[in-house]
């Protein structure tokens, strides 16, 4: 299935003004990395993470993008 690119944007755009919010000093990373692809499908999968120096938040369920 699709990605739906929507959902994508909001849960990054939260991601990252966690991060923003959390973070005084130091440094925020948005990694995004080609996890396996499909030329002939013209299908990919991609994975994206969020890191930052700021304080610490417990994990919360990830949720399904697609």
């Amino acid at each position: 299935p699709a990605s739906n690119p929507v959902r994508l944007r909001q849960v990054l755009s939260n991601l990252l003004s966690n991060a923003i919010k959390f973070t005084e000093k130091g440094e925020i990373v948005l990694s995004v990395n080609l996890q396996t692809y499909d030329p002939a499908k013209e299908r990919a999968i991609v994975g994206f993470a969020v890191t930052d120096s700021g304080v610490f938040l417990a994990a919360s369920p990830s949720s399904d993008l697609t």
